[in-house]
């Protein structure tokens, strides 16, 4: 698909990546266009991409000691054609994401950000059923009519929308920078900002790709308690700099802020008396 770049931050998960760009040959053939931010060994990345040359994948060797956020930014800021998707290294998408994406682009050429449901993923790759039905519920995605939409800021407020499987264009994403002070959860605040401004949003029912569940994160595989709570604190400041005027939106968010703070006091306290 010569309109769409895929963009994929990694960071040492060799196995997981050979999944991530054996679905994207899968889901958009051979000559897909792909940027790999790495925060890694990039010996790593090099070993896994040698058996996907058949894919146009630039490969972007991250400074030592880069952030998640500043690999989103640097991904980003690195994208030329008209549309964008960003995809952790432990996701996949779908076969017939491609197919479906193409269908949505040449019928709605007005829209400009699109998401669908997804299924949940374990460790080995298979389908989680009762995962994918549960958050399908908690996140609100089962009551999403299919189609058009002028809700999506209200619906990234109350994370309906994934943080990654979902395209933009990429003047939009573009049009919004990342807090590189921040190390991970601008992402957050990031597509709440997109959202905002997004003209056109599109949902498909028709999954386009798969979320997995496992283990380690992304971003750091140490989960201390003086880590969560320094996490916390990011993921407030983050929020509190979303800029969004959508009424139903900004209630959902402040109702958020509430619970982080709750949770960000409870750990001081936990500190203070352990």
């Amino acid at each position: 698909m010569n309109s769409l770049t895929i963009l994929i931050p990694t960071r040492n998960r060799e196995l997981l990546l050979i999944e991530t760009l054996t679905s994207v040959r899968l889901a958009f053939g051979s000559g897909q266009r792909v940027i790999i931010g790495d925060n890694g060994n990039p010996t790593i990345t090099k070993r896994v991409l040698s058996s996907f040359q058949d894919l146009q994948v630039v490969h972007l060797e991250n400074a030592k000691g880069s952030s998640y956020v500043q690999n989103l930014d640097i991904l980003v800021r690195s994208c030329v054609t008209e549309w964008l998707s960003i995809l952790h290294d432990d996701d996949i998408y779908l076969a017939e994401a491609g197919e479906i994406l193409e269908s949505i682009i040449h019928t709605r050429p007005e829209v400009d950000f699109i998401f669908s449901a997804h299924p949940i993923i374990d460790e080995s790759g298979e389908v989680n059923e009762e995962k994918t039905a549960e958050y399908s519920k908690s996140y609100q995605r089962d009551d999403i009519p299919e189609g058009v939409t002028d809700q999506t800021t209200y619906y990234a407020a109350r994370m309906s929308i994934a943080l990654d499987g979902f395209f933009v264009k990429t003047a939009l994403a573009q049009s919004v920078y990342f807090d590189t002070s921040l190390l991970v959860y601008d992402d957050n605040r990031w597509l709440l900002d997109v959202c905002q401004r997004s003209s056109i949003g599109y949902y498909t029912r028709r999954p386009l790709f798969a979320y997995r569940v496992c283990q380690t994160s992304l971003t750091t595989e140490t989960s201390t308690s003086d880590t969560q709570l320094k996490f916390r604190i990011e993921l407030y400041k983050a929020l509190s700099r979303a800029k969004i005027t959508c009424p139903k939106g900004k209630k959902i968010l402040r109702k958020r802020k509430r619970r982080i703070m709750r949770s960000i006091i409870a750990a001081w306290v936990r500190k203070i008396f352990s």
